[in-house]
């Protein structure tokens, strides 16, 4: 059995496990003591790849465990890390950010001083943000508070809570000074948070100035919602306060010492009675038409084709497969899918004949659905989705650079959709036999 686990939790942090794992490993190489967990939560980076082409002889070795989970859409570090320090076998678990370098002999002192000292955890001095989250104790510690709180989502509060349960069931807290504990690397703060829930959901932000402290937001979430509140700079406001709270554990936990959001609130922003639209560009208008498409008798009479197949093949996306329904030319020569998008993903070119490369069409399509494949087949929308792939982001970089889809729905999101589908039929149902009759069929 190891003594000490480093868990690694990483989403789409491939460049900076390979500047530090490997160094991180020799640097604590003790092989019968010590293990690292690296637990890829859904990363579509090559992680998978690399850990098998590069890290293969450690896993040998019985220092290196990998695991990976396909579930995840988001990037959630207290339900992550609750994963990979239940997976670790090590008596003493250490939470390890994958741009960490732990510095040499980490490993051994960590064993020494939990071997001659009881009831204990360690951190780090809670002042270098980078290692804010390095926490070793022991395992039966961690699941006596029940781990990481999951109802925490964002950055950073989740270590102080455990840090405060931990105080709270009579552990002492111990840190660690040595300066060459305290590496890791340097990089852009939108890499700490790119994965979070909020960031990939968030359409728009807008400001309001109200005075030196107080900023009023209002936040436009992708999915018809809204958030609106007051950022609140509690650092600034408090800073000449005579009774300042000096336990760094307890400022991180108290309002006092953060940024808040005042009067938070989260509403839908589709008001039908407040909208200036024609009907038909409602948006609940094209959810209906959409869902309709893919769930009524007019679907099989839209594509009798697949009413010939044993099993209905579903493809990623809803694109139409090149020159199936139509082909568009450009001024300049180019052969297109349709009209309605980007010149950059033509087919062949018109010039004194016709050029077309049927192989390198098949290859692109191919690796374009190979990619989509990962987000959709979670995606409780994939079976009306209505999404053409070529309004994605990032296509053209797929399997090099991380694509969003906007239109991905979890269980969640896919009853809200549902809600409003239905309850928009509820009040207009004539619009249920003019998508059939005058929409769909002409689509």
């Amino acid at each position: 059995m190891k003594q000490i686990s480093f868990c690694i939790t990483c989403m789409n942090r491939l460049k900076h496990l390979q500047e530090t794992l490997e160094k991180n490993i020799l640097d604590n190489f003790l092989v019968d003591e010590v293990e690292f967990v690296v637990l890829d939560y859904n990363s579509q980076d090559g992680l998978e790849e690399w850990i098998a082409r590069s890290m293969m002889k450690y896993i040998e070795m019985g220092i290196l465990v990998y695991y990976r989970t396909t579930e995840p859409v988001h990037y959630l570090r207290s339900h992550s890390r609750n994963m990979v320090f239940r997976l670790a076998e090590g008596k003493i678990v250490c939470n390890l950010d994958a741009d960490n370098y732990l510095g040499k002999g980490f490993a051994e002192f960590m064993l020494k001083e939990f071997q001659e000292k009881k009831k204990i955890f360690y951190t780090s001095n809670l002042c270098v943000r980078d290692v804010f989250g390095r926490t070793c104790l022991e395992k039966e510690a961690f699941m006596a508070v029940k781990g990481y709180n999951e109802l925490l989502v964002g950055y950073g509060v989740e270590d102080a809570d455990l840090f405060k349960r931990l105080s709270c069931i009579g552990l002492r807290r111990h840190v660690f000074i040595q300066e060459n504990f305290y590496g890791a690397l340097t990089h852009e703060d939108n890499e700490r948070v790119v994965e979070e829930p909020l960031l990939k959901k968030l359409y728009a932000l807008y400001l309001d100035y109200i005075d030196p402290y107080s900023t009023r937001i209002l936040m436009l979430y992708k999915g018809n919602f809204w958030g609106m509140g007051v950022l609140q700079n509690n650092v600034a406001m408090n800073c000449n306060r005579n009774d300042i709270e000096r336990d760094r554990i307890e400022q991180c936990m108290s309002d006092k010492y953060r940024f808040v959001v005042k009067e938070d609130s989260e509403k839908e922003y589709y008001k039908e009675k407040d909208n200036l639209l024609l009907h038909e560009d409602l948006l609940p208008f094209h959810e209906l038409s959409n869902f309709l498409k893919y769930f009524s008798i007019n679907s099989y009479v839209s594509d009798i084709l697949s009413t010939l197949c044993v099993e209905n093949k579903y493809f990623p996306a809803s694109t139409c497969f090149p020159f199936s329904k139509k082909i568009f030319l450009t001024t300049h020569g180019q052969l297109m899918p349709c009209e309605r998008i980007d010149y950059k993903y033509s087919l062949g070119e018109v010039n004194e004949g016709v050029f077309l490369n049927i192989s390198q069409i098949v290859q692109q399509y191919n690796a374009y659905y190979k990619c989509l494949e990962k987000y959709c087949r979670h995606c409780y929308l994939y079976r009306f989705c209505g999404l053409c792939m070529f309004h994605l982001e990032n296509l053209k970089k797929e399997g090099t650079e991380k694509m969003v889809c906007h239109y991905f729905h979890n269980q969640k999101d896919f009853q809200l959709k549902l809600s409003r589908i239905f309850s928009f039929l509820e009040k207009h149902p004539n619009d249920f036999f003019k998508i059939l009759e005058d929409i769909i069929i002409v689509s």
